[in-house]
């Protein structure tokens, strides 16, 4: 007796797809892949720093008294930055109170060892805006030298009247912008 073997398309198909899946399976073993790993351990970054000094770390006052139309008065100021970064900007607000008046007729001119000398102008015109100078590049330094004079146009209204000025000194990264 004979047995017939009946082919069909399905069987044909199941079997090649076993033989398939067995050769697949038996070629993904024989594969192999190099690899190396190395590990960083122990990274960190920190933050720079501003650091601005006003001369040498004493500070910045002076007191003109007595003063005539006519009159002159210098005063230096000096700047570290003792930071770690560059400042691109050395901005300077200052603030008036007392008999304003006389602000006004306080002509300064202002000398800057670090950039462009600012235009003369008042007091009180100072004391109306910031002024923006170049910054310090950390570990250098730089002054300003302001020669004041008590205009001679100031009137007698002017005798006896005096004002308090506050400086406020900023070192910033970026012109413009606080942290």
């Amino acid at each position: 007796m004979t047995k017939e073997i009946q082919l069909t398309r399905r069987k044909i198909l199941a079997s090649t797809a076993l033989i398939g899946g067995a050769g697949a399976t038996a070629g993904a073993g024989t594969w192999a892949f190099f690899s190396d790993e190395e590990t960083s351990e122990g990274n960190t970054i920190s933050a720079g720093t501003l650091e601005l000094d006003v001369n040498e770390g004493d500070g910045f006052s002076y007191t003109w008294e007595n003063a005539a139309p006519g009159d002159e008065e210098e005063v230096s100021v000096s700047f570290q930055n003792t930071g770690s970064i560059d400042a691109a900007e050395l901005a300077i607000d200052t603030d008036v109170s007392g008999d304003e008046d006389l602000a006004e007729y306080i002509d300064l001119d202002l000398e800057y060892t670090n950039g462009d000398d600012p235009d003369g102008q008042t007091l009180a015109e100072l004391a109306d805006g910031e002024l923006s100078l170049e910054g310090i590049s950390a570990g250098e330094g730089a002054s300003i030298s302001i020669d004041a004079t008590f205009n001679e146009g100031a009137g007698n209204d002017l005798q006896g009247a005096s004002v308090e000025i506050d400086h406020t000194f900023t070192l910033r990264q970026e012109p413009g912008e606080d942290g």
